[in-house]
């Protein structure tokens, strides 16, 4: 047996499980959670042996592969792990070699909050009396459980009641839970919610001053419990004190009379007797208990808008001031003060930096530790926008060596790009240039035109374990949440994957004949399904704004090429991803690359990715000798080779 482009490393490893996808492949199931689609020996593989065409790593146990649901698209199969359940999907269009694969998530009606458990076998009762094909036995551990599969992916909610509204929320990955601000008949409380089983694990308290070790319970910290007090922000603070860090929350709230209030919470795992901690054990039932109490208050006279901390103080803003305060004998000390020319709607601290987005003038970035500036007490501007953007969300992310501009080496892997989106449904990417040149002006990079607004960036590792690594350098997925509930995938691409997507997306907005055609001449196939963008594309689904040849035309001669300058749509360096998730699965390439030049172009953008050049691939006919046969079988090996870098930058985050 012998492995494919496709496949990656072979390593020996035990199998567990085989079994068939269809009539042309063989799933095999391995004890490192890998799962191989081997390929059988036919006439089209001269060495005539068995070849590994995909590995999927599919979780840390291991893997057993079982014959799945006939779709639609063709034959599945189900591939069981410590990560549940995971279904592989022949695509229509490539049929036994290039599969989707999704996680099938095992909900019951009368418990939505709890997670999918464990399964360890499946089959299917199709050829029992009164079930179809889509009815599955599934064994979790002692049970059994009669499913049914449903045909189509898509997302399935999962319910995490907490007796109120929530107001805020994030994880806290020291205590593995979620800490949760909800709002109960009218009072703002916290609370902490077991992620696995969503249960209420809080146990607020009061520490006691006369023990380090003992406290009592009560209803609500001090501070929070009374109607008048409303939470507008919580977030994380990693404290440093004498080379010792501390880990704590921090609570922005505003009372009736217009003031604000700043609370610091200390929150630790309730440390058990060892008979109680016995009995936990003996009671599965008996869930575990976070305790937390304030350590720290303070008042302000205005109510605060937003804040966010470094190793030593934290930073808050009400109306146009922002302030920096640290601990000094157990008290909040104020060490810095600067006026922003509007409120602030975000504030991160980034490299030693304050990052402040505001409401009317976009984001400045603030030098508050270099001496002159601690010695004034005053933060000094360093970078501001020359556009007036109004601020709903940033997210500042590291550039590569090919996609930082111009730069000492030492500086190249220190360059980064920061997202700004506003209620125009605009995102823009800013450069911030010169670390020591105050007062400068961010470059404009890029800017995407959306059909919804970003509320709010989030970055994490959200990929299944089977997605092919993602383009980011750091392996984190940028996500968008939008106003309208919807979520934006975004990339940061290098310049010569930018051209090489670019180029595809605008000639397949173009058409082979040079013509913008409308959405009517668009492939049937488009259905709407593209919920992520991928590529640095955006996820509404719309092309609408290229429907029209007579917009303006990006013509930069640096990154296209000198043939293609003429029929460049305006994109400030966006590429669409739905656009190019619609050509990948409706196989659109050979539709739009039809001619000669069109073919040579392509290949020169693939020769940055490993495609070999051929003779005469600037030119617009085939060399002298070359038969119509090896131009067909070049044209289609440099397609395919398209083909499989769209899938690996459209893979979804989520």
């Amino acid at each position: 047996m012998r492995a494919g482009n496709d496949a990656d490393s072979m390593v020996l490893n035990a199998v567990t499980s085989i079994t068939t996808a269809g009539d042309d492949n063989i799933v095999v199931g391995m004890r490192n959670g890998d799962t191989l689609m081997i390929r059988p020996p036919d006439n089209h593989q001269p060495e005539h042996q068995f070849m590994v065409i995909r590995t999927n790593h599919c979780g840390m146990s291991p893997a057993y592969v079982f014959n799945g649901p006939a779709l639609a698209t063709g034959a599945s199969c189900l591939v069981c792990t410590d990560k549940g359940v995971a279904i592989m999907m022949e695509q229509k269009l490539n049929p036994g070699f290039s599969e989707k694969i999704f996680q099938v998530w095992l909900t019951d009606a009368n418990e939505p909050h709890l997670p999918s458990p464990t399964v360890d076998s499946v089959t299917g009762l199709h050829q029992v009396p009164g079930y179809d094909s889509f009815t599955w036995a599934m064994i979790s551990g002692e049970r059994i459980l009669i499913t049914e599969i449903q045909p189509c992916a898509g997302p399935v909610p999962r319910y995490l009641p907490v007796g109120g509204t929530p107001k805020a929320i994030l994880y806290s990955e020291r205590l593995d839970a979620l800490a949760t601000v909800v709002a109960k008949k009218g009072i703002d409380s916290l609370h902490f919610i077991d992620p696995t089983t969503g249960t209420d694990i809080s146990r607020p308290t009061r520490k006691l001053p006369s023990s380090d070790d003992e406290y009592k319970d009560i209803d609500y910290i001090s501070s929070l419990g009374s109607p008048d007090v409303k939470v507008t922000a919580l977030f994380n603070w990693r404290y440093e004190y004498d080379g010792k860090p501390y880990s704590w929350f921090v609570i922005l709230a505003g009372l009736r009379d217009g003031q604000g209030l700043l609370l610091v919470i200390s929150a630790e795992n309730e440390k058990r007797k060892e008979g109680e901690r016995q009995a936990v054990v003996e009671n599965e039932e008996t869930p575990r208990r976070i305790c937390f109490y304030t350590i720290n208050v303070k008042r302000f006279k205005e109510a605060l808008r937003t804040g966010t901390t470094d190793e030593h103080g934290i930073f808050v803003n009400y109306k146009t001031t922002l302030e920096y305060y640290i601990i000094d004998d157990k008290k909040f000390k104020r060490a810095m003060i600067y006026e922003l020319p509007s409120p602030a709607t975000r504030l991160e601290v980034v490299d030693g930096q304050l990052h402040a987005l505001t409401t009317h003038h976009s984001l400045l970035i603030l030098d508050y530790k270099s001496a002159p500036v601690r010695e004034s007490g005053r933060m000094v501007r360093m970078h501001t926008d020359e556009i007036a953007r109004n601020g709903l969300s940033s997210i500042t992310l590291p550039l590569s060596v090919h996609t930082a501009p111009t730069a000492p080496a030492k500086e190249r892997q220190q360059q980064r790009i920061i997202l700004v989106s506003d209620p125009m449904c605009t995102v823009s990417g800013l450069w911030p240039p010169g670390e020591n040149a105050y007062t400068s002006s961010f470059q404009l990079l890029c800017e995407a035109e959306l059909g919804v607004s970003i509320r709010k960036f989030v970055q994490g590792f959200t990929r299944p374990p089977w997605s092919l690594p993602g383009p980011q350098t750091n392996k984190q997925s940028v996500l968008g949440l939008a106003i309208d509930g919807s979520v934006t995938q975004f990339t940061i691409l290098d310049e010569h994957v930018w051209r090489l997507l670019a180029f595809i997306q605008n000639r397949l907005l173009l058409g082979s004949d040079h013509t913008i055609y409308s959405s009517s001449d668009k492939d049937d196939d488009n259905d709407g399904h593209d919920d992520d963008g991928g590529g640095g594309g955006d996820g509404d689904g719309r092309s609408d704004r290229y429907d029209s040849a007579d917009g303006e035309f990006w013509k930069d001669p640096r990154l296209l090429p000198a043939s293609a300058t003429s029929y460049f749509p305006t994109t400030k360096g966006h590429v669409d991803g739905d656009v190019l998730q619609r050509c990948l699965e409706n196989k659109q390439l050979e539709k739009v690359f039809t001619s000669p030049q069109h073919l040579a172009e392509i290949r020169g953008l693939l020769v940055p990715f490993g495609l070999e050049a051929v003779n005469g691939e600037n030119s617009t006919t085939t060399t002298t000798g070359t038969t119509a046969a090896a131009a067909d079988e070049d044209a289609s090996k440099a397609l395919n080779y398209a083909y499989h870098l769209l899938e690996y930058y459209l893979a979804s985050a989520i």
